[in-house]
């Protein structure tokens, strides 16, 4: 662990600040795919392993029914850690799609305040100036949708992320709890 820190200080150091933050971003980014993806991991095989193992008795007890609920927790863990994941990655599509079109409407917006009354396009295309105009102000639009999108999905990134390290660790819980009582009945 210590030499992955390391070596990521030294990549850092040996480049600029630009390139710093999109390396921290891929870094941190990785770091928690590799979260949601171990507590899934996680929270699938204590499910699969106690769902296998687990016969109830005809009456309850309550370690049972601590096992019961471990085994909801859990799934619903899952559930909650997938729901990241697919959020997570809807993010980041958006974010791209954020980027091109900022990336497009400056290109449009540098070229439109040199061109007379015909506007051409990245594809050599004529256009009038009017609906380079308007084509423009979609993009701009365009990139308030995507921001509005992103900042909704970093939302929902954050309380299915809360989810799911409570139901995991729920899950966790209840099980020791149930082996705890199992002593005792």
């Amino acid at each position: 662990m210590r030499k992955e820190r390391a070596k990521a200080t030294n990549d850092i150091k040996e480049v600029s600040n630009a390139d710093a933050i999109k390396l921290m971003f891929s870094k941190h980014r990785e770091s928690a795919e590799k979260l949601d993806y171990f507590l899934c991991g996680i929270s699938a095989a204590l499910f699969a392993y106690i769902g296998e193992k687990f016969t109830p008795s005809k009456d309850f007890h309550a370690s049972e029914i601590l096992i019961m609920s471990a085994l909801l927790f859990l799934s619903l863990g899952f559930y909650a850690g997938c729901r990241r994941i697919l959020i997570c990655n809807s993010a980041v599509r958006e974010n791209q799609k954020q980027f091109e079109s900022e990336e497009l409407a400056a290109r449009m917006i540098a070229k439109l305040k040199n061109c007379g009354e015909v506007y051409v396009t990245d594809n050599d295309e004529q256009v009038p100036r009017a609906e380079a105009i308007i084509a423009k102000d979609n993009l701009l639009d365009e990139v308030e949708h995507f921001k509005q999108t992103r900042a909704f999905c970093e939302t929902m990134q954050m309380r299915y992320a809360s989810e799911r390290d409570f139901l995991v660790f729920g899950g966790f819980v209840l099980i020791v709890l149930s082996k705890f009582l199992q002593w005792f009945e």
